[in-house]
């Protein structure tokens, strides 16, 4: 089922999807033909599950909202590239291993149909396809069915991103995501010692940082590497996407304070653990 009005995209301040109309997109009824062109400009872009983000916003814990990120974990549609009427999606299983699908687009009844081959490449006895509604809100459903038709699942997807930050590597709409709902924006820091350090400011759109001896920052949302301590991370970088040369802190959040600690492995006789050590970090929103 087509029905094409208006797109929404994620509000920061009450978790509603802001309207964003566009010239191309338009009213049909379900029972009439449509063409792929109609549906291009609605569903381009970078898509995450519905119910990650809304939990992301609500614990502003990229590690609490990991437990609703699904297998099929993000969609990342770029018409530019689609061949034929068919588009390959890059994606990731469970925002850890790398992944992707094609889709293709066929006509039943006059209805547009999103089709995929996802469980084809995993060799299960399953099958998936999309349906794209836009009211009231534009979302992007994945349907799973068994060999019976009979639907097993269905992950509801919203946009968060534009199709010009799509890329081939998975997970970059979660890092994203957790950079706008952890750290953005002006914040005043202080160091170990809590002598005041200046005003800082973290930019979610570029992942930089300004008047700070680090320039650039990510938020880890892949939990599945191995052991780690159980909370929030924050990746601090000088060059862009260098961590052999980053330094990795805790989030704590403590009343009006953000603050950063290390950890330290700690290896015993009676097991391996990985703890708390030094604050290193007092940072306040401004």
């Amino acid at each position: 089922m087509i029905l094409i009005s208006s797109c929404k995209e994620v509000d920061d301040e009450n978790l509603k999807l802001e309207q964003n109309h566009s010239q191309n997109d338009k009213s049909i009824e379900s029972n009439e033909k449509v063409d792929i062109s109609s549906l291009i400009p609605i569903i381009q872009g970078i898509w995450l599950p519905k119910e990650y983000v809304e939990n992301l916003y609500k614990t502003k814990s990229a590690y609490l909202a990991s437990s609703l990120i699904p297998e099929i974990a993000e969609l990342q549609i770029n018409p530019d590239k689609i061949i034929n009427d068919t588009l390959y999606v890059p994606s990731s299983i469970g925002n850890h291993e790398g992944y992707g699908f094609n889709i293709w687009f066929t006509s039943q009844n006059g209805k547009i149909i999103i089709q995929s081959d996802i469980y084809e490449l995993k060799s299960d006895e399953k099958t998936a396809e999309f349906v794209v509604l836009t009211k009231p809100d534009t979302i992007i459903k994945l349907v799973i069915k068994n060999q019976k038709e009979e639907t097993l699942k269905i992950i509801e997807y919203i946009k968060i991103r534009n199709k010009e930050y799509v890329t081939s590597f998975g997970g970059l709409g979660y890092d994203y995501m957790a950079r706008r709902v952890l750290l953005n924006g002006s914040y005043e820091i202080l160091d170990s010692s809590k002598s005041n350090m200046g005003i800082i400011n973290f930019d979610a759109e570029n992942e930089t940082i300004t008047n700070f001896k680090h320039k650039f920052y990510t938020i880890q949302t892949d939990f599945g590497g191995g052991p780690s301590y159980e909370d929030d991370h924050v990746i601090f970088q000088v060059k862009k996407d260098d961590y052999h040369n980053s330094e990795t802190y805790v989030i704590k959040n403590e009343l009006d304070t953000i603050v950063l600690y290390t950890i330290e492995e700690i290896i015993s006789d009676s097991g391996y653990s990985i703890e708390l050590k030094d604050k290193v970090y007092y940072i306040i929103k401004k």
